[in-house]
């Protein structure tokens, strides 16, 4: 972050009126030369830099408030995306758990639709397997009863 204090700088010059002596000679013809002092005035030019410190520290201060709202706002977007990626996820976890339900459940009452439907046929079969069984006893029976009384026959010998 490059803050400018240029603007908050301001040059300042100041001029003050001065003299100086300055050593001046007077030529006489036959008398050697005078020397004198006279007053020459000059004028100074002083510069120097005022800074105002509450300027300077406004602008830092506005700088900071403004890379600090810069950075929520972004941290925002960046929250916000993350729970719009974790919604999505935990949404598509959720669709793929009631999928596999509907899957277990469709087939759950398709087997017992089947069971259902199968059921008469299956008692219609294990009826006739009874009669046939009966039958078979009661051939059974007979086939005992016969050869309860069945004797050998003894020659008389």
């Amino acid at each position: 972050m490059k803050l400018l204090l240029d603007p908050k700088i301001q040059h300042q010059q100041q001029v003050y009126a001065r003299t100086k002596k300055e050593k001046r000679t007077k030529s006489r013809c036959c008398e050697s030369n005078k020397v004198y002092e006279v007053d020459v005035p000059y004028t100074e030019t002083v510069s120097y830099y005022e800074i105002d410190l509450q300027l300077t520290c406004q602008g830092i201060q506005q700088k900071i408030d403004l890379q600090v709202q810069n950075n929520i706002e972004l941290l925002e977007r960046v929250i916000e995306k993350q729970i719009s990626e974790d919604f999505q996820k935990g949404e598509k976890q959720i669709n793929n758990y009631i999928d596999r339900f509907q899957a277990e459940f469709d087939y759950l009452l398709k087997e017992r639709a089947t069971r259902e439907v199968e059921a008469p046929n299956i008692i219609a079969h294990l009826e006739s397997q009874r009669i046939e069984l009966s039958e078979y006893l009661n051939e059974l029976e007979l086939i005992e009863e016969k050869l309860n009384n069945w004797k050998p026959v003894t020659s008389g010998k």
